[in-house]
């Protein structure tokens, strides 16, 4: 009986120091988070910012980058888009308008899909494709001018 009663005050004993070391451990820690909290001081001994503040300051700045970085993109792709479209209508534009005008060139144009998309990017090349399909015509700029045999069918193009 007198062990049993024994181990019960030692039971009792552990528990209490226990209960003595987490408070201890409590409140050092929260000495340790007030510290995190409140402001530091300088070197000056002005009072500065504190732990948490500073974390939180970075991790603003870092947020704020990145949404940046979003609405860039975004932008981006979209005048992307934007200009892509451009360049499609420019590009169907000049085809078409130069299958009007010289019916040789339209049907390059339909049978070379790699020329056609290259004229598409670089409209500055019309130039060179004409005078290597024409026979050393240029741009057509001032319209049909009829060839000499008395028949409008046949046109050449003139600079």
């Amino acid at each position: 009986m007198i062990i049993v009663l024994a181990l019960l005050l030692l039971a009792n004993v552990a528990v209490l120091a226990c209960l003595v070391a987490g408070g201890l451990y409590v409140r050092r820690q929260a000495a340790s988070f007030r510290d995190f909290v409140s402001p530091s001081t300088t070197p000056e001994g002005q009072p500065g910012p504190s732990a948490l503040s500073q974390i939180t300051d970075a991790v603003a700045t870092q947020f704020s980058r990145a949404i940046t970085m979003q609405f860039k993109a975004t932008f981006m792709g979209q005048q992307s888009a934007s200009k892509g479209q451009e360049r499609a209508v420019q590009g169907a534009l000049l085809e078409d308008g130069l299958a009007a005008i010289h019916p040789m060139a339209g049907a390059l144009l339909q049978s070379f899909p790699a020329l056609s998309k290259t004229l598409k990017r670089n409209p500055q090349l019309l130039d060179l494709v004409l005078s290597r399909f024409a026979g050393g015509a240029s741009m057509p700029g001032t319209g049909p001018v009829p060839s000499g045999n008395g028949s409008d069918s046949h046109y050449k193009i003139t600079s």
